[in-house]
Parts: structure tokens; C-alpha cells; sequence
């Protein structure tokens, strides 16, 4: 199996998701209730990462989606998707 990187659009669908609201983690504990989704992109890999721009009572199997990135702070950049 060969591995490598390539460039990807940012574009997809929601395959599936959670709305979160235990508190797991103390860093997300200001976020409950939060969503967790699968992002499958366009060009075929799974993304798991969270949906912002859109209230969790709104997010559907299937909604287009494309990437945003949320700097943290200067190390760390975490990608999101937000509706289309």
C-alpha cells in the first residue's frame, strides 16, 4: 500500500454526526452542547472533525459542507466545515 499527500478541494457531504453533550473534556466543556461529524470528501477520504456556522438542530445527513480553518492559537490550526 503506498501512502501519500495530496491536495484535496475542502468540499464534501455529512455522513453522519453527534450532538455532544456529556462533558468529556474540561477544553470543550464551554462548547456543550457540541456536534461531532464525518465529513466524506469529494475526493473519498473521511474527515471527522466539527460543523460551525450552523446550529445543531439544522445539521442533516447529506448537507455540503467545505473546510474552514480555526487557528488555535500559533501551533495549532484545526479544520472545520461549515455549510455551503
Amino acid at each position: 500500500m503506498e501512502l501519500r499527500w495530496r491536495q484535496v478541494s475542502g468540499r464534501g457531504r455529512v455522513s453522519t454526526f453527534v450532538e455532544v453533550h456529556q462533558k468529556w473534556f474540561e477544553a470543550f466543556t464551554d462548547d456543550l452542547p457540541y456536534n461531532v461529524a464525518q465529513i466524506q470528501l469529494e475526493e473519498g477520504p473521511r474527515l471527522t472533525a466539527n460543523l460551525v456556522g450552523v446550529a445543531n438542530a439544522d445539521i442533516r445527513v447529506g448537507m455540503p459542507v467545505r473546510v474552514v480553518f480555526d487557528d488555535i492559537d500559533e501551533q495549532l490550526t484545526l479544520p472545520r466545515f461549515c455549510p455551503v
